[in-house]
């Protein structure tokens, strides 16, 4: 079972801190808030995840 999860893991995509700096650079404060959220997503930490987006989204306020 566990060897299963990780083959599922490693099939996504993973946004490294590089790619998450350099998207909130170009994008602000959303597309930080999507990279971070869909890492939060690929390692099961839905919560985080939903967290993630309301932060993102009142940040520009």
């Amino acid at each position: 079972m566990e060897q299963t999860l990780e083959i599922q893991n490693r099939s996504k995509k993973i946004y490294k801190d590089k790619a998450i700096w350099v998207g909130t650079f170009l994008g602000g404060p959303l597309v930080a808030g999507y990279f971070i959220a869909e890492n939060f997503k690929v390692f099961g930490e839905y919560g985080k995840a939903k967290k993630t987006w309301i932060y993102a989204v009142l940040t520009p306020l």
